[in-house]
């Protein structure tokens, strides 16, 4: 990637298979995707603070668009998220809720990966929403 995104340089790799090239290996070989590999790990294109996401100009926080890589921008729920982001998630995820209960989302969001010292997989973020519907 540093080669064809700073020098230009192809040396013949489809990078848009990277991801797609990554998970293959990883279910053959059983050996799971690092969650701090870069490029190939899903956790690189997760943004969780209303302030990153509100930008959605991938120019402004990645050295190269996520879909370059086979990537693409998710909205992740966990310590930091806020009132854009879990809106953003809600609509991702085609659930309907008053914008009255956001704010009460948005806490327990918070307060839950802080617990849980971890972020949501987005089943448990619906089973957190529908628990306070």
């Amino acid at each position: 990637m540093s080669l064809l995104c700073l020098y230009g340089k192809d040396i013949g790799v489809i990078a848009e298979k990277l991801a797609e090239s990554s998970v293959l290996f990883a279910d053959l070989s059983g050996i799971p995707i690092a969650e701090q590999k870069p490029i190939v790990a899903d956790r690189n294109w997760i943004y969780k603070r209303d302030h990153l996401i509100s930008f959605r100009d991938e120019k402004l926080q990645f050295p190269f668009s996520p879909s370059l890589a086979g990537q693409y921008f998710r909205v992740g729920m966990g310590r930091g998220s806020g009132v854009l982001g879990v809106t953003a998630k809600l609509a991702d995820l085609g659930i309907e809720i008053s914008e009255k209960r956001i704010s009460e989302i948005v806490a327990k969001v918070n307060d839950e990966a802080v617990r849980q010292k971890r972020r949501f997989t987005d089943d448990e973020f619906k089973t957190l929403v529908s628990a306070l519907r």
